[in-house]
């Protein structure tokens, strides 16, 4: 009742006697209107100031997780790159084959083939991966495992029998390695999250570049 008899006394408008409040004031039909439209307007501006902050919070929440994710693959690599001896990638026309330096003509390449001298603290004991690095000779992809693309490790020439390294709520479909020397190659990170309020988030893609056997990044 105040709030319609202060908007009466903005509207300079003398209320009939039979619309009284506390302070023997009342209100004529069109304050009441009006009252009822403000309202129903400040209603609107929280609903939408409320949707613009979720959706400000999901945004936030979408590059936090493929910030996070992103380091995680960066860090999985550098251990595989530390133990690491030769650096190339398969064999086009045999996949059981490792091509030392190769660059797969164009400098691009989707499988990694490396020489590895450990996996202890990269790949579980258990996994085929893991046995097979005792032969030297691992490959590293992005590979679709329920439902997103992770980056995973399988024995040369055995892709079937891949190990995921790190599985986030980030799929990395899109993403590439390139062989630059025998020894240094460099990935291209493509993240990829599925949000409620941004459908397809364009987030940026971002490259790192490794030179195996060397520590300290």
């Amino acid at each position: 009742m105040r709030l319609i008899t202060r908007i009466s006394e903005i509207l300079g408008k003398q209320p009939y006697p039979f619309f009284r409040s506390d302070s023997e004031s009342g209100v004529t039909l069109i304050e009441l209107t009006a009252a009822v439209l403000i309202g129903g307007l400040v209603s609107l501006a929280v609903v939408y100031l409320w949707n613009s902050v979720d959706q400000l919070y999901q945004s936030s929440s979408v590059h936090a997780s493929a910030t996070t994710d992103t380091s995680f693959v960066y860090w999985e690599l550098e251990k595989l790159a530390q133990n690491s001896l030769a650096v190339g990638t398969v064999n086009a026309d045999n996949p059981s084959t490792f091509v030392p330096g190769a660059t797969g003509g164009t400098g691009s390449v989707p499988v990694l083939a490396l020489q590895v001298s450990n996996l202890a603290g990269i790949a579980p004991p258990d996994s085929a991966v893991f046995k097979a690095a005792a032969n030297g000779f691992v490959c590293a992809a992005f590979i679709p495992n329920n439902g997103m693309t992770v980056l995973a490790l399988y024995p040369l020439g055995h892709p079937n029998a891949f190990t995921p390294l790190f599985s986030g709520v980030t799929s990395f479909a899109g993403s590439t390695f390139k062989v630059l020397s025998p020894t240094a190659f460099s990935v291209t990170l493509q993240p990829s999250v599925q949000s409620s309020a941004h459908p397809n988030p364009q987030l940026t893609p971002i490259t790192y570049q490794y030179g195996i056997g060397l520590s300290g990044y």
